[in-house]
């Protein structure tokens, strides 16, 4: 069973890949996956044993499911991201078929709606904040979501260590 619309799972879904740090793919095209397999709804499960915004197979990344929450978007992100480097785009069959091409114009829509700023990091002590790169406002994303975004971190920490082998 899943909950929530899509609208809102849009905006949890682009907030998590955003926090996430991962440059190395398209989010544009990843958020568009998200919605042709799963309407970006969170809880999402199908009959063949998919999970989540991303549509995790349980039975073929059996140990993606030992050590990451596939329901919360947060995870499901890292989930799809490990998915994503060992098989890239054509893991989804969305994106084979091109059923994500439906979720283009959402996903634009979306994206077009966001402010554009540059978030500040914080400055030393005695110094001026420096810019740093990115898009958005996420203070929103982190205060509704702070305990979320601390298991995030140490779910990012746990990834990268399996990662580079440690």
């Amino acid at each position: 069973m899943a909950s929530g619309s899509s609208r809102d799972g849009l905006a949890v879904a682009y907030a998590a890949i955003r926090q996430s740090g991962y440059e190395d793919w398209d989010i544009r095209l990843m958020l568009a996956i998200a919605g042709a397999e799963s309407s970006w709804i969170h809880d999402s499960i199908s009959s063949t044993h998919d999970y989540g915004m991303w549509q995790i197979n349980s039975h073929y990344w059996g140990d993606l499911f030992k050590t990451w929450q596939w329901d919360d978007p947060w995870q499901n992100v890292i989930m799809a991201h490990a998915v994503w480097k060992a098989q890239g785009n054509t893991a989804w069959v969305t994106y084979n078929t091109g059923a994500y091409t439906r979720y283009l114009p959402t996903v634009d829509k979306y994206l077009d709606s966001r402010p554009q700023y540059v978030p500040q990091r914080p400055a030393p002590t005695g110094g001026v904040a420096q810019p740093v790169s990115g898009d958005g406002d996420y203070s929103q994303g982190i205060n509704a979501h702070g305990r979320r975004w601390q298991q995030h971190g140490q779910a990012m920490s746990k990834l990268r260590n399996l990662i580079n082998g440690i």
